[in-house]
């Protein structure tokens, strides 16, 4: 059997790591310790350790998910010729499509020049960079670039009943409202399957997005309309108060493709749009 190593035991690659285990041994690190697990170290994200070493050398595939810093990913900082040297031949680094920076509503594809307009989307890119400076025969690398992620456990429903939710009336220059694209976790992981059968050698650059960019008041109201719950009221953007990291989300707006995944990689997405994936969330949650 296979052998995968996962830097990050996170949302994404916890979903990834239900649809290989048939295939793949699952071996990974987190900041985290987890006693029922033998296969997931406790890694700071700093500094080198021989253990993540000899678990690396031998992998099939590499997956990062983890978030960097000023200097780019802490897991090619820490085992960069280990990385490097290792029996791999398919490195995954999880990206963000905010390395696109603002286009105003425009559509973005992996094509299109990187404009990072926060500190955390240009280190992605950095990131980006030292992944595909690994480059070398029978090697695939993939990085793919994602958007919000919802799922089972981290959607809309929680933020509701939590009461952190906002109905925003954002607006783009031209009077348009403002939208994000979104990507359920189960897609996600999906797509991630198809490159590891599927992606050619070389460095390879995915957009992950459902077909149904939305602003996010109209997610909300359909959200809240499932649960049979008041509505909440719609704010301006000067009254939402927002957080700076909830500033920076919005100020981008793009309409990422996703084109690729379906014409490389065969993608028919289970949830094309968020009406059908918070459908099957709420069918879920329903004693």
């Amino acid at each position: 059997m296979k052998k995968i190593f996962i830097f990050g035991m996170g949302y994404v690659a916890q979903h990834l790591a239900k649809i290989l285990q048939a295939d793949y041994n699952m071996v990974g690190c987190s900041r985290k310790y987890n006693e029922n697990n033998d296969h997931v170290y406790l890694w700071d994200g700093a500094k080198f350790d021989q253990k993540i070493a000899d678990e690396l050398k031998t992998a099939d595939a590499i997956l990062c998910s983890i978030p960097p810093n000023e200097q780019g990913d802490l897991a090619f900082l820490a085992f960069e010729q280990v990385i490097a040297k290792s029996a791999a031949t398919w490195i995954g680094y999880l990206s963000t499509t905010g390395v696109y920076g603002d286009h105003q509503g425009g559509i973005v594809g992996e094509q299109t020049a990187l404009n990072a307009q926060n500190i955390r989307a240009k280190r992605r890119i950095v990131a980006e960079n030292q992944f595909c400076s690994l480059e070398r025969e029978n090697l695939s690398i993939n990085v793919f670039r994602l958007p919000g992620i919802y799922g089972a456990g981290r959607s809309n429903f929680e933020t509701i009943n939590a009461g952190r939710a906002k109905r925003i009336d954002m607006r783009l220059k031209n009077g348009k409202p403002h939208f994000f694209c979104r990507a359920h976790v189960e897609d996600i992981a999906a797509v991630l399957k198809a490159s590891l059968e599927k992606s050619p050698k070389g460095c390879n650059v995915y957009n992950i997005a459902d077909d149904m960019p939305a602003p996010n008041q109209m997610v909300i109201e359909y959200a809240t309309n499932l649960m049979q719950v008041d509505g909440l009221p719609l704010i301006s953007a000067a009254d939402a108060n927002l957080s700076l990291m909830a500033k920076s989300f919005y100020s981008d707006c793009k309409h990422v493709s996703n084109q690729k995944i379906k014409q490389q990689l065969g993608i028919k997405l289970k949830y094309p749009n968020y009406k059908l994936g918070l459908g099957a969330i709420w069918r879920q949650m329903k004693p």
